[in-house]
This record gives structure tokens, C-alpha cells and sequence, in this order.
């Protein structure tokens, strides 16, 4: 019988030597305790400061509990009252020791019948399974491994993709505290993603379908637990301020009958018209907004109104589900239940959406709300008008899918029939008609001088790309090479216009599975050209790369949709 793999050529010890090394060559960079002692100059920095001198001097029942926030490099130190609870913070940053952000509210005492449905709810939500940082995207990487890993060759194809789709996790977890580094290494990953598709696009590199876990129930138990964790991250963990300035003009709009745009808020308010019409349902579960003034602009309630989360939480896990059933039934069109639910919970258990860190998947409610919808047009592509209108939805909530036109049609085209493109076609551009017409009757600048179109165009596009703030973003790769993004990034735009044009064309033979793999590269060559956070809007790209990576591959002979 023939041998193949590295572990049956070799034996198992060799490989055991191999992990065991790698394991004490880490270990040398872990320090000595895992558990994160505070500094002692950041004590003695939070005690020097004036104002806690005279809390403590005053409220002698105050202690003060330290706790490190890795997602932004920060100590936050909390003021605790022996019998009241917290009265207030101090946060510190890690690196210089300087004092950032100070509240203290001496009056602050939540009435009994609060604090005891606070102890109870803490009673209940101790018991649930919470992950952070690169705990989750180890135990991701672990579970994703084990069902759909190859034992049998360590270096196998499959193997350095399940790598390649977790490279980015330990730089997402040094942006704040290693910029360059992880910019610079996001990129390059996203390099890497990229040809990944193209390559997969032109039927090449696609990976045998043969999960490792052949057994319907324990899948089911696995995405039940992925699901645990996601109802987890959106109830518990709350939503960043993208998904909540998503619901603020949501309530905007139900409340005016208006879009945002144009108002002194619009420029936080960067997505399109059906992004708010989407979210206002939201506002009916209660309220962002305090108060309109006659000129639009608007007092907000706090960010932490976790009552008003609840609309925003509950639209979103509604939104994540859908997402879960369109990647099950298009994983089904070349795969079986085993496999296609193999396919959703390497989806589903991915750190970039369940508790990374506070910058994206679920926590960013806006980053992925699209995604449903692009699957659903994938799946209902055969029939090209619906398909058409499900593709210009998701375009009218975020812009990116608008890239995905010319592939789709050119697909359409060759596959079935100039008609069919058309219709599809006819689809996406009724969307935009109805999107041109709410954005024409909807705006009302406060600049009277602004139309509606340029008002909208203001807040999204120049606001994300060309504004200062996010224009020149550091947070990007292009951030940390201002001389090399002067030409680098207008060459790295008119590139990617140019393959997304030529996308229409070629290649000539395309089946449903190079599609998959096609749109993927597309939606992954977006980061290339976003001046802020380029690659780590992972959920524009997300779900298609998992279907390209383990869940189609192309027919020896081109498919009909």
C-alpha cells in the first residue's frame, strides 16, 4: 500500500519533538506569571494624581480594582465603594503612565431593587462561556482544525489554508499596541488571502471535501455552541459605535421620516440609505436619540443605554442567522449536510466575529450586515432578477458589493445568456433607482447651498476616503506609509477598478465554484484601497473565503446555475 503524509513517512515521535520545541521556543516570550499584574508606576501614577489623593482621603471605604484593557493598550482603575458598588474610573496609558480619561460620581448608588436584579443577572451571566483576545482565536483555530484538518499530511493543502485564514488573528491583537507591525502584516496576509482566491478562481488549489467529523448530531452540538457564543458576544459585550451610529439613523429616519445625511451628525452616519431603513425597527425597542432640535441636529442618550442596544442586538443576531442558512444551502450545492454544516460552523466560530476584539465582526454591527444578503443573491442567482435586487439591497447598505456587478453579469452572460445578465442587471439597477429617489426626497441639508446627492456623497465617500480623520487614517497600512500611499494607494485603486471591469470578460470558463472563489478575491480586494482599518473589515469577505477554502470546489466541466 502506498504511504502518503509526512507523519506515516517518518513516524509520529519526530513530529512530537518538533511541537515540543516550538512550544519552548514561545514559552521563552511568555512572561513569568500569565495572569497581568498591574505595574507598579501605573499605581503609583493613579495615586499621585490630585483627584484620587482627595477621594481617598475623603471616602475611606473606596478601593481602587485595576484592570488591563488589551484592546487599546489602556489600565483602567476603577473606584469601588465597599457598600455601594462603583462610583467612577481612571484610565491610564500602559506604555507612558499618562492619565487619559477621569470620572468619579461620590452620589452615584443604584436604588435596592436595581442591585438585586443586578446580582441575580450576575448570577445567571457568570454561568455562560466568555472568550477574549486570542483565547478565542485559539480555540478557534483548535476546533476548526480538528474538523476539517488533514492528520494524515501535516503540510497539506487544507492544513496551510486553515493557517492562512488565521494568520491575522495575533496582529488584529497588537494594532494598538504594535501599529506598523500589524498594519504592515494585516496587509500581507490580505496579499496572500487574495491570490488564495485567484487561484482557487481559476480552478485551481481547491480542497477535497472530507471533513473529519462524520456525524450529523455532533455538528449540530458544535454550531449549538457556536451560537451560544454569538448570542453571547451581541447581548453581552454590547455594540460598537459603527452598529449604534447605524441604529441612531435608523430612529432618525423613523422619527423625521429623513435621512441623516447633511446634519451636523451625518459625517458619523458614513452608510447608505437602506443601512437606516434596515435598523429603524431598532428605535422602536427604545431610544438613542434624547432629543431633536429644529435644525436636526440631535442630543444622544449613552452609548451604554443597554436597553436601546437590545433592538440593535436583536437585528443583527436575526441578520447573523440568515447568514448561517444562505452559507448551509449554497455549501449544499456541491457538498453534503455533513460537510455544508462543517462549512457554517468554520463560518460561525471565526474570531473575526465572535469576541476578538471590540473592532469587528458582530461587535460592528454594520461590517456584516450585508453579508446575508450577498449570500442570498449567490444563492438565487438563477434567478437573475431576484438576484439583481438582493445584490443592489446589500449595495444600498454598504458600498462594497457594488463590485461584485461586472463579475456576476459576465458570469450570467456566459453561462446562461445575454438576457439573463440583463435581467440581472435590471434587478440591482431598480434598487439604485430607489435609492437615488430616497436620497432626493429624504436629505435636508442644513447647508441649503448642499444638494441631497452631494450631501450623501459628503458623509459617506469623501467622509470614509479623502476627509481628514479617516482619509489619513494611521490605522491602515497605507497610514504608516504616507510617502508610499501618495502614488501607492491611486495605483492600488485604479488596479482593482481595472480587474473588477476585466472580471466581466474573463475568464471565459467559469463555474458556480470559481464564482464563489472570484467574488471572494473581490471582496478581500477591497481592503487595498480603504484608507482607515484596511483589512480588518474581515466580514465583507469572510463567509465566500470559507466557501472557497473548504466548501466547493469547481466541476471538471463548467456548471449551470
Amino acid at each position: 500500500m502506498q504511504r502518503d503524509g509526512l507523519i506515516e513517512r517518518f513516524g509520529t515521535w519526530p513530529w512530537m519533538l518538533v511541537g515540543l520545541a516550538f512550544a519552548a521556543f514561545l514559552s521563552r516570550g511568555l512572561p513569568a506569571q500569565e495572569a497581568r499584574e498591574v505595574p507598579e508606576r501605573i499605581m503609583s501614577a493613579v495615586r499621585a494624581d490630585p483627584r484620587v489623593k482627595d477621594i481617598l482621603a475623603d471616602f475611606h471605604e473606596v478601593r481602587l480594582e485595576p484592570e488591563y484593557a488589551p484592546d487599546f493598550g489602556v489600565w483602567i482603575v476603577h473606584f469601588i465603594h465597599a457598600d455601594q458598588g462603583p462610583k467612577g474610573l481612571i484610565s491610564v496609558d500602559a506604555e507612558s503612565g499618562e492619565i487619559l480619561e477621569f470620572s468619579f460620581e461620590p452620589d452615584r448608588r443604584p436604588p435596592e431593587h436595581e442591585r438585586a436584579e443586578e446580582r441575580e443577572s450576575d448570577l445567571l451571566r457568570s454561568l455562560w462561556p466568555r472568550f477574549g483576545g486570542m483565547n478565542v482565536a485559539w480555540l478557534s483555530f483548535v476546533l476548526v482544525a480538528v474538523v476539517v484538518g488533514r492528520f494524515r499530511c501535516i503540510l497539506s493543502r487544507r492544513n496551510l489554508d486553515i493557517l492562512l485564514l488565521y494568520a491575522l488573528a495575533p496582529l488584529l491583537h497588537v494594532t494598538w499596541t504594535h501599529t506598523k507591525l500589524a498594519y504592515t502584516g494585516i496587509f500581507v496576509v490580505t496579499v496572500l488571502l487574495f491570490a488564495r482566491c485567484l487561484w482557487a478562481g481559476t480552478g485551481s488549489g481547491a480542497p477535497l471535501i472530507e471533513p473529519n467529523l462524520r456525524h450529523s448530531r455532533a455538528l449540530w452540538m458544535l454550531l449549538a455552541f457556536a451560537l451560544l457564543l454569538h448570542v453571547v458576544t451581541l447581548y453581552e459585550r454590547g455594540i460598537g459605535d459603527v452598529g449604534i451610529w447605524s441604529a441612531v439613523g435608523g430612529e432618525y429616519l423613523l422619527r423625521t421620516g429623513r435621512l441623516p445625511y447633511g446634519t451636523e451628525f451625518g459625517p458619523n452616519c458614513v452608510y447608505g440609505p437602506l443601512m437606516y431603513v434596515l435598523f429603524a425597527p431598532a428605535g422602536w425597542a427604545a431610544s438613542f436619540i434624547r432629543e431633536i432640535a429644529p435644525d436636526g441636529s440631535i442630543v444622544l442618550t449613552s452609548f451604554g443605554n443597554w436597553q436601546a442596544m437590545r433592538g440593535v442586538q436583536t437585528t443583527e443576531l436575526v441578520l447573523d442567522l440568515l447568514a448561517w442558512l444562505a452559507l448551509y444551502r449554497l455549501a449544499r450545492r456541491r457538498a453534503d449536510r455533513d460537510m455544508a454544516l462543517t462549512v457554517v460552523f468554520a463560518y460561525a466560530i471565526s474570531p473575526y466575529l465572535i469576541g476578538m476584539t471590540g473592532e469587528l465582526g458582530l461587535e460592528r454591527a454594520s461590517h456584516i450586515a450585508a453579508a446575508p444578503f450577498i449570500l442570498a443573491a449567490l444563492l438565487l442567482l438563477g434567478r437573475p432578477a431576484l438576484g439583481g435586487v438582493l445584490l443592489g439591497i446589500a449595495a444600498g447598505m454598504l458600498y462594497y458589493p457594488l463590485f461584485l456587478v461586472p463579475l456576476w453579469f459576465g458570469y450570467l452572460r456566459r453561462q446562461e445568456s445575454l438576457r439573463h445578465g440583463l435581467m440581472f442587471l435590471a434587478g440591482f439597477v431598480a434598487v439604485g433607482i430607489v435609492c437615488v429617489v430616497m436620497l432626493l426626497v429624504m436629505v435636508k441639508p442644513v447647508d441649503d447651498s448642499e444638494s441631497p446627492l452631494g450631501a450623501f456623497l459628503d458623509d459617506t465617500i469623501a467622509q470614509q476616503q479623502f476627509k481628514p480623520g479617516y482619509g489619513n487614517s494611521p490605522l491602515s497600512f497605507w497610514g504608516q506609509y504616507p510617502e508610499l500611499a501618495r502614488w501607492g494607494k491611486p495605483t492600488a485603486s485604479v488596479l482593482y477598478g481595472l480587474f473588477c471591469v476585466a472580471l466581466a470578460l474573463f475568464p471565459r470558463r467559469i463555474d458556480f465554484a470559481r464564482l464563489i472563489a472570484l467574488t471572494a478575491a473581490l471582496l478581500v480586494g477591497t481592503q487595498f484601497v480603504l484608507s482607515h482599518a484596511g483589512g480588518k473589515y474581515i466580514g465583507f469577505y469572510l463567509a465566500p473565503l470559507i466557501l472557497t477554502l473548504f466548501g466547493l470546489r469547481p466541476a471538471r466541466e463548467t456548471t449551470v446555475t
